[in-house]
């Protein structure tokens, strides 16, 4: 093992880099399912026009993207709008470590 001085503090450093291996206790099927379950929820009662789920958290279902674009976003403000996407998905938040909402109007959407 080799080691350095850096502003007065003692580091260890490795002869040879690091290798970082990441476990999941779940399938990627879990993610993919809270995916469709969140998309029909949203698409149903916000009678959406696009939605995309995305689970980020890399299969286990803990962190998702959601795009939502509908109508019903119009005049709404952007607070608002999450609001309705967190009350629409409020029992599957419960058991999430973080969510990304993203939302628009259908124009939005058409100048994006």
């Amino acid at each position: 093992m080799l080691s350095s001085v850096i502003r007065g503090r003692m580091m260890v450093t490795a002869k040879r880099p690091l290798n970082y291996v990441w476990f999941s206790s779940s399938t990627d099927q879990t993610g993919k399912k809270a995916e469709q379950a969140m998309q029909l929820a949203l698409q149903k009662q916000l009678d959406a026009v696009h939605v995309k789920v995305t689970d980020v958290s890399g299969g286990c279902g803990s962190m998702f993207d959601v795009q939502v674009v509908s109508a019903q976003f119009i005049g709404q403000s952007r607070v608002k709008q999450h609001r309705l996407v967190n009350e629409i998905l409020k029992e599957e938040i419960k058991s999430m470590h973080g969510l990304t909402i993203r939302t628009m109007t259908p124009q939005q959407f058409q100048e994006k």
